[in-house]
């Protein structure tokens, strides 16, 4: 039985245009355990973020 997240899974996984970084990640993610995938990829993301707004910062002119 495949549920919708599965599908979804499957799209990302067999698309084009979705980078290799991203499936890669995705498939070693959903070889571990699913709790703690979930919070490493929140911890990813605050991190990620974080320099990416620091980034931005940085490489807009001073007003």
């Amino acid at each position: 039985m495949s549920t919708h997240i599965d599908r979804e899974i499957r799209e990302v996984l067999n698309s084009p245009v979705a980078s290799n970084w991203l499936k890669e990640a995705l498939g070693r993610a959903l070889e571990r355990d699913c709790v703690d995938a979930a919070n490493d990829a929140e911890v990813l993301l605050e991190l990620l973020s974080k320099r990416c707004e620091e980034t931005l910062k940085g490489s807009l002119p001073v007003s």
